[in-house]
């Protein structure tokens, strides 16, 4: 594609999202019109029976307000804070499946980046790499503010039922290897990205384990369970 990509600001991962109603099954959203991304969110929620509509954010509440919508998801509980989520619904749901990392992408144009001079590119390199350590460590403790803050005010926080992880991973592969027969390079970047994960995966879920247990040891009657 003649361009440098640069990997900026992860976020993530996305909460399922605000419901009008609690949800306890994956029986519960299908049919339900539900803001969604738009793409391979979008598209694996329809495969799950999700009514999926993409829309700006600023939409979000009037459709929400004029009955259009009876749920949606954002981006994070600070950002869903400041857009208002929760002035229109109460009942939240925390571990999304459609995105399990936001990671922004800074482009430039390849031929430009090759004729920077190289500490030129160190320095944009540099501040790139900046950007991931402190979006990930204000993402953390700006959200869990939010969540105590919404606890406070009453609002309904849920773990996502696990029955909603087995679905929307069926989903998801059903998509994918529609897209897959459709598109060559969308087939071509899967293939890379799941040779990828069978080589490092197994590695590394054995030991990220490890800090699972310790907060598990720490705090066992909060972690895995409804905040």
């Amino acid at each position: 594609m003649n361009v440098k990509p640069l990997p900026v600001c992860p976020m993530g991962p996305d909460p399922f999202g605000w419901f009008s109603e609690p949800i306890t099954s994956v029986a519960d959203v299908q049919g339900l019109p539900f803001r969604s991304p738009p793409g391979l969110p979008g598209l694996t929620f329809q495969e799950l029976g999700v009514e999926a509509i993409a829309m700006p954010g600023g939409d979000i509440v009037p459709s929400a307000q004029s009955g259009i919508i009876d749920g949606a998801e954002r981006i994070s509980p600070a950002d869903d804070r400041a857009l208002g989520l929760s002035d229109v619904w109460d009942n939240y749901y925390l571990q999304g499946l459609h995105q399990s990392t936001d990671i922004g992408e800074l482009l430039f144009n390849l031929d430009w980046w090759d004729a920077l001079p190289a500490d030129l590119k160190e320095m944009v390199m540099v501040a790139t790499q900046a950007t991931i350590v402190e979006c990930q460590n204000v993402s953390i403790t700006v959200n869990a503010d939010a969540v105590a803050e919404y606890q406070e005010q009453g609002i309904n926080i849920y773990n996502t039922p696990p029955e909603f992880y087995g679905a929307f991973i069926d989903a998801w592969e059903s998509v994918a290897a529609d897209l897959a027969q459709e598109d060559p390079f969308f087939a071509e970047v899967r293939e890379s990205q799941q040779a990828y994960a069978d080589r490092v995966m197994p590695f590394r879920l054995t030991i990220t384990e490890l800090y699972q247990e310790i907060g598990e040891t720490y705090y066992p009657e909060k972690v895995g369970q409804n905040p």
